[in-house]
């Protein structure tokens, strides 16, 4: 599942793999600039979700009492 994701994670350009013709052999994964970019938007949203996690449970709350 790990392989999968990386590789679908490479093929939107998101991530480099490097692999080295070692033994045993060894594969570096690193962010691309397009990657970067993306986890300082997630990090931005993570932010968000933990500075408002409160408000957003009690209008789950209230919508579910009310329903």
């Amino acid at each position: 599942m790990f392989t999968q994701s990386v590789r679908e994670l490479e093929s939107f350009g998101l991530v480099n793999r490097t692999s080295y013709p070692e033994v045993p052999p060894r594969v570096e994964y690193s962010l691309t600039a397009r990657g970067e970019e993306l986890s300082k938007l997630v990090g931005y949203l993570e932010t968000w979700v933990v500075s408002n996690c409160y408000e957003l449970l009690d209008a789950r709350s209230a919508t579910v009492e009310s329903s």
